[in-house]
């Protein structure tokens, strides 16, 4: 009995890496801009931001990703009331898949954030370089780390980690973004009601939420609330606040102050069942699951402060 191998087709592959950073903004930051000859992912991780991409200016919020392709001028702005926080990884890749993402900007899902994270971490695993400093131009490398340690590898699973979000990029598509100068007063209007509803949601975080509470607070109905929510974030309400509880239930996890039934009363969950079921929908994971797995999957407390409450 004999066996024939098959050779596996590659959708992409990163060639070289050029800066991986995680940096945390003033609240009126300016980067006047740039231009270079590879790709470049920037995410928002909290707060919002004014970018420029080519011959557009548009707006991006937490959660959000933008694609700027080779050759591309993209400069980035605060707004001047939130210090945002970005990562940013800049890399070179020839595959032609990559046209797939040219000139996008997309909601980002929790697998998708966590491989984000899952590669700052890596990167501090892989090189020396403090990954907050804007003016380093080269990556240094750490010396490999032992087989059985968690260093080993870093390299590889950093690359792993970026062409699998590359890849769920390319297989959900995004949007291209529209030029703030060009948007109509409405569209302005809809985007500033929804980052109102947004920051209401973070604050209120240990409330129970329903829709009709909500539709009252944002003064929409139901139809035109559902439908101008979805177009602003990606996503229905209520499902963002289920993401945002959860978000801030990883946080008091993975800070250990109190225990899964404390941290179920301290949201608005109704039961601790309904809070390890809805924490085990989004997440995959359990509570329990999830206390233990952070400490070798994450330690946002060292690489990736995450803001109060976001989604």
């Amino acid at each position: 009995m004999y066996y024939i191998p098959t050779t596996l087709c590659r959708a992409l592959r990163i060639d070289r890496i050029y800066t991986i950073h995680y940096f945390e903004y003033h609240k009126d930051y300016t980067f006047g801009g740039e231009q270079h000859d590879f790709w470049e992912l920037l995410y928002i991780d909290r707060g919002e931001v004014t970018v420029t991409a080519g011959e557009k200016q548009f707006s991006v919020s937490q959660s959000q990703l933008v694609v700027h392709a080779p050759g591309e001028f993209h400069a980035i702005a605060a707004n001047g009331v939130v210090a945002p926080n970005t990562v940013v990884i800049s890399f070179e890749c020839n595959s032609s898949s990559m046209e797939l993402l040219r000139g996008k900007v997309f909601y980002t899902n929790e697998h998708e954030r966590q491989l984000l994270g899952n590669i700052v971490v890596e990167a501090g695993n892989a090189f020396q370089n403090d990954l907050g400093d804007p003016m380093y131009r080269k990556l240094l490398v750490k010396k490999e780390g032992e087989p059985g340690s968690q260093a080993y590898g870093a390299q590889q699973m950093l690359l792993c980690h970026l062409e699998i979000l590359l890849l769920l990029l390319m297989r959900k598509g995004g949007h291209a973004p529209k030029n703030v100068a060009s948007r109509s007063d409405q569209e302005n209007l809809w985007e500033e009601r929804v980052r109102q509803i947004v920051a209401w949601i973070g604050e209120n975080i240990d409330h129970p939420f329903e829709l009709r509470e909500i539709c009252l607070k944002a003064m929409l109905n139901k139809s035109t609330l559902e439908r101008v929510f979805r177009q602003q974030m990606g996503t229905s309400i209520i499902q963002y606040c289920r993401l945002a509880k959860v978000e801030r239930a990883k946080q008091l996890l993975r800070e250990d102050s109190m225990n899964i039934t404390q941290i179920a009363d301290s949201l608005g969950f109704s039961s601790i069942h309904y809070f390890s079921r809805t924490f085990k929908q989004i997440t995959g994971m359990s509570p329990s699951e999830y206390a233990l797995s952070v400490k070798t999957i994450i330690d946002h407390s060292k690489l990736m402060p995450e803001a109060e409450g976001s989604p």
